[in-house]
């Protein structure tokens, strides 16, 4: 299931992104973006998961690492410069459950 990620760099305000989850895990997430990012970058993410996921109740994620991986995706539309796939550590992560 791929869910949508809102990425900033850590500490920084102004700086974000839209991405797509490829996967996420207690150690880390993979998602994609139209951005390259640098390795050792410190972001932070938020998402949201679906109601019918979660007993009908809101549920929201909010975590911080750092880049450990970030290539480009290659497309086979020429005319598609194609995606970044980037990978981060989940060094920190909160659960927010809502109703």
């Amino acid at each position: 299931m791929q869910l949508t990620l809102r990425v900033t760099r850590y500490g920084r305000q102004g700086s974000s992104w839209d991405a797509i989850t490829k996967n996420i895990s207690r150690g880390g997430v993979l998602f994609a973006l139209n951005e390259q990012m640098e390795l050792g970058t410190p972001i932070e993410f938020f998402v949201d998961f679906p109601e019918k996921l979660a007993d009908d109740a809101r549920v929201s994620m909010r975590g911080q690492g750092r880049v450990v991986r970030s290539v480009r995706e290659v497309s086979r539309d020429p005319k598609d410069p194609g995606m970044y796939i980037v990978a981060a550590t989940m060094d920190r992560c909160e659960i927010q459950r809502g109703s």
